[in-house]
């Protein structure tokens, strides 16, 4: 059984459904950074992964084409963990100086 790739959806969409996650955990992870105290912010970092991982089967399920979706789930996540590496090296700062 072979999939037709005329089934799979645009680019256009591919890309807007992958950076949508990606801009989601940005805010996310904005938000720990920002709003969260201190002590509790290596807390709420893998929260906003957990949602991220929701939003993204979330949209990539609701394209409702199964062409690409492991890619679409890959750079989806990807991206998002990517993300939080850098939220979590910028609070790396944070954590050192509170262990002191």
């Amino acid at each position: 059984m072979t999939v037709e790739e005329s089934g799979a959806p645009s680019e256009a969409r591919r890309w807007v459904s992958v950076t949508a996650v990606w801009i989601a955990t940005a805010v996310g992870a904005l938000a720990v950074v920002l709003f969260a105290p201190s002590a509790q912010q290596y807390t709420w970092l893998p929260l906003v992964l957990a949602l991220a991982v929701i939003l993204t089967f979330v949209l990539q399920l609701s394209l409702q084409n199964k062409v690409g979706l492991v890619s679409r789930i890959t750079l989806s996540l990807g991206g998002a963990l990517v993300i939080l590496m850098i939220a979590t090296l910028a609070l790396l700062p944070n954590l050192l100086t509170s262990a002191a």
